[in-house]
């Protein structure tokens, strides 16, 4: 059968089957529209994603179909997933990776209703990031460091607002007369890959 066939037999799609493709990065359109549209869209956050649909929707929606999936059981979903020891950023994550396929297959016509619409779920209580203040920062540079690497990343880091992956990916070429050219970002999973939001810039 073809990947998200347009057709009314869309309806009988299993459900955890549909989400653990959504987040296939060879496999859904969703993730080709972004790329499409030069929104990049990572493959870390591709694979949690995933996981999280395997972790904690497929326990509770097993044999489901797609087109049977209704509100109240979502929010049954979502009350289960709250009494959960786990952080509401986290709660918010595992519900979205579900949300989000289920919200795109309406809009795209693929099922009748959307059915995530107006339902209450988590606060983001993520920790705030704190900014070190000036005297705390001169004190940390005036020190010694074991790895001269370490403290120049994070002086790049302090002085341009650069994050920890365009760093990483810094060549000799990126080296201006007085500025950076960032065009890179790297990570483990990905190697070197465009920045954040897709944008090379000057800092």
């Amino acid at each position: 059968s073809t990947l998200f066939p347009y057709t009314t037999l869309f309806r009988s799609s299993i459900l955890i089957q549909f989400l653990t493709d959504f987040w296939d990065k060879d496999k859904s359109p969703y993730i080709k529209e972004k790329v499409r549209m030069k929104k990049h869209i990572g493959l870390t956050y591709i694979t949690e994603s995933q996981r999280m649909v395997l972790a904690y929707w497929k326990p509770f929606f097993e044999n489901k179909n797609l087109g049977d999936l209704t509100k109240r059981e979502l929010k049954e979903f979502i009350t289960h997933i709250d009494t959960l020891p786990l952080s509401n950023s986290r709660k918010l994550k595992i519900y979205r990776s579900g949300s989000i396929a289920i919200k795109w297959a309406y809009n795209d016509e693929l099922i009748d209703r959307d059915i995530t619409s107006g339902i209450v779920t988590f606060s983001n209580d993520a920790k705030e990031r704190k900014i070190l203040t000036l005297e705390v920062a001169e004190l940390l540079f005036s020190i010694k460091w074991k790895d001269e690497r370490s403290q120049l990343a994070n002086a790049i880091a302090m002085l341009t607002g650069m994050r920890a992956g365009e760093i990483l990916a810094l060549r000799k070429q990126d080296l201006g007369d007085g500025c950076i050219y960032v065009n890179y970002s790297w990570n483990r999973k990905e190697g070197l890959k465009s920045p954040k939001n897709g944008d090379s810039r000057k800092v």
